[in-house]
């Protein structure tokens, strides 16, 4: 490092640099009065700090999210006395005077001359924007550029993701055996997309790795619980309990305003618990890619993944501020960021004093091609150094495994194979993939709609999520917006209802990406007009009271029935419950009760029985059971409102009809329902007699039954149910992999009609 230490020194440099000199400092017995701040705590005092309550006013005053209040506030610095021609830029010093005006913002006029008597330098910045080197000028301050010490001559190649990983284990455990220890190991140019095989591979090696996940209160079941009533009784960890104090109590200000449920949402997705970390372990650190003199003469760093758009990272011009707008107010663009970012890339890997580089050509996932740096860098390409089986028995065994599978299949015989074969020799064994039967114990039996589709689907299904719990839950796009919109389509009946307040705070609940937000702009109009299309759908009939989100449960004898149904229209009249009841859809269904005896499409069917067998109503008379599909493609609102109307059926009982739609003779808001010339139910209605429906409930009760005791009984064959030639079970089975199956397992189902799908 180029830095020469004095008293009253003023060191500008990020928190890891800092540790860095601390250290060294240490070492060397020194002892230096120095003063320490980031470029961040720089610019607060020198231009001004931005007060908590301003992203508060900014979310009532304008028409900004949260997200975007968070990237235009930065951009404020860099704003002069003088008249700009770009629109943003200008409401950018109409926001900034108005945040004048408001006083939320904060001047340090006695910084500047303090600094005045400091030696001020910099470091550890290699993409300083021209207005903060226009301030670091002012400031007198010296700029250390480190200094290229170690010539950087090759670099692995690697086929795969894994084989990268696999090299770098046996390289560290060569390392460790040299007395190198593992807390002086650290490992760059890693994203998420290794940390599987990392952790898996390391494990295989005996190596601790210290990952760096972060959890925020906001991803714990305690913090989901606190966040749906702000309740902090709903918190019974003492940790959780604090930092949630502690929130509540910097966000008293806004108790009174819409918003304080959405700041206090995102504060606790930024507010991360304690991960523990092994004491000698490797580490992650991308920084030491970009920042020079970060490491230790002690470290050694293995950079992985060095292809093109990896290594160095790109920038692209999607900001806040356009590369046009950035041009104008003298701030780099996109393409200056992506030249100085890869010559700082460069310069801070030859200040690394033990370094090796490699790259890959695939993972599971992608193609990947050789970073530009290396034909620049002058980089030798070599190919990876053969260890021997040393160090693992366990990557052994995975390693004959493959070989034997390419000896079994191919009948080619790969070297390594006569080597491992001798002391594994019995590893490689005939199997039979079907299930061996063995009962499950069990307290007592739960059942919901979903966990009898997947058994009747397939019961190893049903085994592989719930007996083992094998599916780690992944929640997709397509199921966030489904919960927005069933929270928003779920608070409009309150009396209190705001749209956009409900719906800030529906999707305040999730840490969303860039192109999420932007899909969700269009589909907030969506969802806008759906809710207007409801309440303009139900003036039409006189079940006018409402369950939304209604948890019913009904116990057996073995097992506990529980059904979550998205909403309940009902009236009471002469000591009898008119009811309809529907469930919200976001993507396709299937409305057919044909297959209801192999258990098959049973969700509104299960609703119904457990409306009129839970006693949620007194004699309930059934008029309607339906789905409501939300998001089909539409091109105009004429076809959004056809495609709102509900799918379903209906009573075939004409004095209980009339409860549900007073118009049903050519109903408006319930598809295909009419009626004829002579005024009867045409045939296109799909109507059930009361005989139907008591022998529809009569079925369900009987496949629960059949279904509990099976599952009781281990019975979890592997048996998906074809109809039509069309495989209904395996398309989505997350369990498709490891099961095995083929076509013996099937299970093939009479073709009664076409299936319907709404």
């Amino acid at each position: 490092m180029s830095l020469i230490l004095e008293d009253d020194m003023y060191i500008i440099a990020p928190s890891n640099l800092k540790k860095k000199i601390l250290l060294e400092q240490a070492k060397n017995h020194s002892l230096y009065r120095l003063s320490f701040a980031s470029l961040q705590e720089v610019k607060e005092h020198y231009f001004f700090r931005v007060k908590e309550e301003a992203t508060l006013f900014l979310l009532e005053q304008t028409d900004y999210t949260l997200d975007v209040i968070r990237q235009l506030l930065p951009v404020l610095y860099s704003l002069e006395d003088k008249t700009y021609t770009h629109p943003k830029l200008k409401q950018l010093q109409a926001i900034k005077a108005l945040l004048e005006q408001q006083n939320l913002l904060e001047y340090d006029g006695d910084y500047k001359r303090y600094l005045k008597t400091k030696k001020v330098v910099v470091m550890g910045y290699p993409l300083l924007e021209p207005y903060e080197k226009k301030m670091l000028a002012d400031l007198k301050a010296t700029i250390i550029k480190p200094q290229a010490k170690y010539l950087l001559t090759t670099i692995t190649h690697y086929n795969t993701l894994y084989e990268e990983v696999v090299g770098v284990a046996q390289a560290i455990r060569t390392l460790n055996q040299q007395q190198v220890a593992y807390h002086q190991i650290v490992l760059a140019g890693v994203d998420t997309s290794y940390y599987y095989t990392l952790q898996t591979v390391f494990s295989w090696f005996s190596i601790p790795l210290n990952l760096p996940k972060k959890y925020s209160i906001a991803q714990t079941i305690q913090g989901q619980n606190f966040l749906k009533e702000l309740d902090i009784t709903a918190l019974t960890s003492d940790i959780l309990k604090q930092k949630v104090q502690a929130l509540l109590q910097t966000f008293s200000y806004a108790k009174n305003s819409p918003y304080y449920a959405t700041l206090i949402a995102d504060a606790l997705q930024h507010t991360y618990l304690d991960v523990p970390l092994y004491q000698d372990a490797i580490t992650i650190d991308s920084n030491v890619c970009t920042i020079a003199d970060l490491c230790r003469d002690d470290q050694y760093v293995f950079v992985l993944g060095v292809n093109q758009n990896k290594i160095p990272a790109i920038y692209k011009d999607d900001d806040f501020l356009s590369d046009v707008a950035k041009q104008e107010v003298g701030q780099l663009c996109a393409a200056e960021k992506n030249k100085a970012l890869k010559e700082a890339t460069k310069l801070a890997l030859q200040t690394i004093p033990h370094v090796f580089l490699s790259y890959k050509d695939t993972s599971l996932q992608e193609i990947f091609y050789p970073a530009s740096m290396i034909e620049e860098l002058n980089l030798t390409t070599i190919e990876p150094t053969i260890y021997p089986y040393q160090f693992s028995h366990t990557y052994n065994q995975y390693t004959l495994g493959l070989l034997l599978d390419q000896y079994y299949k191919y009948h080619e015989e790969a070297s390594d194979l006569t080597k491992l074969l001798p002391y594994y020799n019995s590893l490689y064994q005939t199997y039979d993939h079907t299930y061996q039967k063995h009962f499950v114990t069990m307290p007592k039996l739960v059942l919901s709609y979903s966990q009898l589709d997947d058994y009747a689907l397939c019961p190893f299904r049903y085994y592989a999520k719930y007996v083992l719990q094998l599916e780690a839950y992944q929640e997709t796009f397509a199921q966030k917006i489904g919960t927005i919109y069933h929270q928003v389509l779920a608070s409009m009946y309150q009396d209190s209802f705001d749209f956009d307040t409900s719906y800030n705070q529906a999707i305040s609940a999730f840490d969303l990406t860039v192109k999420e937000k932007f899909l969700l702009k269009r589909l907030k109009n969506e969802l806008a007009f759906i809710v207007e299309e409801v309440k303009e759908q139900e003036k039409n009939t006189t079940l006018t009271k409402v369950y939304v989100e209604k948890k019913l449960s009904l116990a057996g004898d073995k097992y506990l029935l529980k059904g979550f149904i998205d909403k309940i229209l009902f009236c009471e009249k002469n000591g009898k419950t008119y009811y309809a009841f529907l469930d919200y859809k976001t993507g396709s269904v299937t409305l057919n009760f044909d297959y209801l005896a192999a258990g098959l499409h049973m969700q509104l069917p299960i609703y119904l029985y457990l409306i009129e067998t839970s006693g949620l109503f007194n004699q309930p008379v059934f008029t309607g059971l339906f789905y409501q599909m939300l998001l089909k493609n539409s091109k105009n609102d004429v076809e959004k409102k056809q495609n709102l109307k509900l799918v379903g059926y209906v009573t075939a009982e004409e004095d209980n009809l009339v409860w549900l739609d007073e118009n049903y003779e050519k109903s408006s808001w319930i598809k295909g329902l009419s009626v004829t010339k002579d005024g009867r139910l045409s045939a296109k209605s799909k109507v059930l007699s009361s005989e139907q429906k008591e022998q529809m409930k009569q079925l369900v009760k009987e496949k629960i039954d059949d279904f509990a005791n099976a599952i009781l009984a281990g019975e979890f064959a592997i048996a998906p149910k074809i109809v039509q030639q069309k495989n209904l079970s395996c398309q989505y089975c997350p369990f498709k992999e490891i099961c095995f199956h083929d076509a013996r397992d099937n299970q093939y189902l009479d073709s009664i009609k076409e299936e319907d799908h709404a």
